[in-house]
């Protein structure tokens, strides 16, 4: 696995130097490699064996049950994935088969969403990697999945194709209950809400006490009906709430996110002129911090795993900082630099805590 990393780590970097022009136009440039190391994170994901904490719990309790269409319309989880999985099944597709479907699916739409927005998409990829590659994608992969499921549901309402963006946010609530607070992005969207110092901070507060009050109320009296149960809100889900413990707000991650997000506030005037959509990402991310905060109060994991959802905009975030600094080259490099360090430094701390989990890295074939 550290060989791979470091190669991973090598082509990006490598990118950083190339010339603007050959960022997103040139096949033989940054655009081939973006293309390259996208399939080579899908097949490392994709074709993992026993690799990943997840690994067998998505074998015994998703893989093998969702071969039975009725235990899909039946059971108590979230359908998109067994959906799919049955539909692998039914193709002749083995467990490997179905972890590279999602993968692809996973990998490929934020690849996609990413070469769309981002200034410079290679750097955005190794940002990706180093927060989310590990833990959405070789572990948490419903998680994942529904993250990409609800950047497609962004892009579409940026767009103002609204009947599609509807479609892919009912399809993230479908693959992963932690998509519901999704609703909070389409509320400041709709009242069309600046994301200036005072606003992020009293809306903090505000969707704050509006998420402990759902957790108190709002969840329990909707796993009680027929929609929470198909959507995944269910007995289970009031256990999980019942018995979560707060995590530390003392931790790299949630220091790194303020500091964008504080980073992003001073300079919003500046970064506004180099990309049109900039506030949406902006709030995106600030709720993300919300449920950071809350995850360290009294949601701890749950929340953790909504906010993952909505930090994944830092990928195109931090990529539009270095196109307002001088001179432009440096600051490519540098951001380069740091965010490689970051990305880095976040895996070696995940492989240390889960090193049973991701090493030795066991590769196997779809089929």
């Amino acid at each position: 696995m550290f060989p791979y990393l470091s190669l991973f780590t090598f082509a990006a970097a490598l990118a950083a130097v190339l010339p603007g022009r050959f960022q997103k136009r040139s096949w033989l440039g940054g655009k081939g490699l973006y293309i390259l190391l996208t399939v080579a994170l899908v097949l490392f994901a994709g074709l993992r064996y026993e690799t990943g904490f997840d690994y067998g719990n998505y074998l015994n309790n998703w893989w093998q049950p969702a071969q039975d269409l009725i235990f899909i319309l039946s059971h108590n989880k979230e359908p998109v994935i067994p959906l799919l999985w049955n539909l692998s099944g039914t193709v002749g597709l083995s467990y490997q088969g179905g972890l590279l479907l999602v993968a692809a699916l996973s990998i490929g739409i934020k690849a996609y969403v990413i070469s769309y927005y981002s200034p410079h998409p290679l750097l955005s990829l190794v940002i990706l990697v180093g927060d989310f590659y590990l833990i959405q994608e070789m572990g948490q992969i419903r998680s994942g999945l529904a993250m990409s499921f609800l950047a497609l549901s962004v892009h579409f309402n940026l767009k103002n194709k609204h009947p599609r963006s509807f479609l892919f946010f009912l399809t993230g609530c479908l693959t992963h209950i932690a998509s519901l607070p999704f609703l909070a992005f389409y509320f400041v969207r709709f009242i069309r809400l600046q994301p200036t110092f005072a606003c992020v901070f009293a809306c903090l507060f505000l969707f704050l006490s509006a998420l402990y009050l759902s957790t108190e109320h709002l969840i329990p009296a909707i796993a009680q009906t027929n929609f929470g149960r198909f959507v995944g809100v269910s007995g289970y889900t009031l256990r999980v709430l019942e018995n979560v413990e707060p995590r530390s707000f003392f931790t790299l991650g949630t220091f790194f996110s303020l500091i964008i997000l504080v980073i992003s506030l001073h300079w919003r005037q500046q970064l506004r002129k180099k990309s049109e959509f900039f506030d949406s990402f902006l709030w995106l991310y600030a709720i993300g911090i919300i449920f950071i905060i809350a995850s360290a109060t009294y949601l701890g994991d749950p929340a953790a795993r909504a906010a993952r959802i909505f930090l994944f905009y830092q990928c195109l975030i931090i990529p539009l900082w270095a196109t307002i600094l001088r001179p432009r080259e440096c600051a490519f490099i540098m951001i380069y630099f740091a965010g490689t360090v970051y990305a880095l430094l976040k895996l070696l701390l995940v492989l240390f805590k889960r090193t049973e989990s991701f090493i030795p890295y066991l590769a196997a074939p779809p089929f």
